[in-house]
């Protein structure tokens, strides 16, 4: 098809001179008859060494440049095809890998958050075993700090009283007790117990 192209070209280039020579021919000799049938034949074999001649220099020096030059741009735009179809399917490749890598880091990312969300709930779960513990300990201190500020001021009390009771009976020993002695007695006691406290 290529060559037949250039051939095709060249014969309708030296024809068209002919034709028109040949037209130009009759419209001299008056001859108003068709003159596409009027048909020389000097003429024809002269265009046909015309065209052959052109057809030669054109084959040798023209055509290869110009069959050169397409080929040259058929390669050329192969090539860039090809460059173009490569730089696809790297970025296809990259897009893919880009993809991969997202989607990595998004479940390293989920696995972290599920992670602190575990560690939270476990440090929260100890500080708040640790803190009922030290508020248990702390109440059973403040029970036995009480139990035992309960025994000493009931110890105490106990020695208070057996102190009046021994004074009060010393007392009464020494004397003998009228109701009003007895009611003095008593108020002195308890007035000594709200001194002493």
């Amino acid at each position: 098809m290529r060559k037949l192209i250039p051939v095709t070209v060249a014969l309708t280039a030296a024809l068209a001179p002919a034709a028109t020579l040949l037209a130009a021919e009759a419209a001299e000799e008056g001859k108003a008859e068709s003159t596409v049938m009027a048909f020389d034949l000097f003429q024809f074999f002269m265009a046909i060494v015309v065209f052959g001649i052109a057809f030669f220099i054109l084959s040798k020096t023209a055509w290869p440049k110009i069959m050169s030059g397409l080929e040259a741009r058929e390669s050329k735009i192969k090539g860039d095809l090809a460059d173009a179809e490569r730089a696809r399917e790297q970025a296809q490749a990259s897009l893919e890998q880009y993809e991969r890598a997202l989607a990595q880091a998004r479940a390293e990312a989920a696995s972290i958050v599920d992670e602190a969300r575990t560690n939270q709930q476990k440090l929260a779960a100890e500080l708040k075993a640790r803190t009922e513990a030290e508020l248990q300990q702390m109440r059973d201190s403040a029970k036995r700090d009480i139990a035992s500020a309960k025994a000493a001021a009931i110890a105490e009390l106990h020695a208070h009283v057996a102190d009046l009771s021994t004074d009060i009976a010393a007392k009464i020993l020494r004397r003998e007790l009228s109701a009003v002695d007895q009611r003095a007695l008593v108020d002195d006691s308890l007035n000594q117990l709200a001194a002493s406290n």
